[in-house]
């Protein structure tokens, strides 16, 4: 009789802990969706991997997180690229710029301006793979919610 009285108290407990868990996944995924709201995307991303790592056994919640996650990752792309582009131009008017100096300063200090029209190639460069990445990872999360 005590082994199962203690049996029950223990599935009684089990269960118990089974819906504290649930609840604090469900909090954690209201956090999260009111920071997503907010345009707090990192916060977002950052609460659905908590939610993810801390409670596996939250399977609806989790799923609901997976979507979140998707649409936070998509809208910090999207804000990420619109930096980038804006970046993209100041780079591509200096380019042109210097470009247009070394061109009619060929002959004088010519060292010193191709090295800075160099380094000037290299940021568009940089940032031109930055936006190509952002824009690929939107591309990549729209794909992934078709299929």
């Amino acid at each position: 009789m005590k082994k199962i009285i203690c049996f029950a108290l223990a599935l009684a407990l089990f269960s118990a802990c089974a819906d504290n868990g649930k609840e604090e996944a469900r909090r954690i995924l209201t956090e999260a969706q009111g920071q997503y709201d907010k345009g707090n995307y990192k916060e977002s991303l950052r609460l659905v991997d908590s939610l993810r790592r801390s409670h596996p056994e939250a399977v609806e919640e989790r799923r609901q997180a997976l979507t979140l996650y998707q649409d936070a990752s998509e809208k910090l792309a999207q804000s990420e690229i619109a930096s980038l582009d804006m970046q993209l131009q100041t780079a591509q008017c200096r380019l042109d710029s210097m470009a247009a100096v070394v061109d009619s300063h060929s002959g004088s200090n010519g060292d010193a301006a191709l090295d800075k029209l160099a380094r000037l190639r290299q940021q568009r460069d940089s940032l031109q793979v930055a936006f190509d990445t952002q824009c690929a990872m939107v591309r990549l999360i729209r794909e992934k919610r078709k299929g």
